[in-house]
């Protein structure tokens, strides 16, 4: 359901040519910032625990071998998506979508004392 959005927001249609790499699924790259919403690794954390943590590759849809986005490609991605105003509606709408849904995610918050 977000696809469209973030294809239409994130993707360059207007290559010249399909020179370089080709990007990562923008929708896969999303479902990575929902684990860092949630389980809260970020930075150089993130991709240790892609690479380490099973049920991380299930939802993302990646096996063992598959090619990993690094830190820098994720922090990329959230960067574009700050700077295309999309990680307010898109994680409001995937919350409205989990509610309706009747799915709730809670955080546990901890501070030092």
């Amino acid at each position: 359901m977000f696809r469209n959005t973030l294809e239409s927001k994130l993707l360059n249609t207007d290559k010249k040519n399909n020179a370089g790499a080709k990007p990562y699924d923008v929708v896969m790259m999303f479902k990575i910032m929902i684990l860092q919403k949630y389980y809260g690794p970020g930075g150089t954390r993130i991709e240790y625990q892609l690479l380490d943590r099973l049920s991380f590759k299930k939802f993302l849809g990646l096996e063992s071998g598959d090619k990993m986005p690094d830190e820098k490609t994720v922090w990329l991605f959230r960067e574009n998506m700050t700077n295309g105003g999309l990680v307010e509606d898109i994680f409001k709408q995937f919350t409205e979508f989990l509610e309706s849904k009747k799915f709730f995610i809670f955080v546990r918050i901890f501070k030092n004392s």
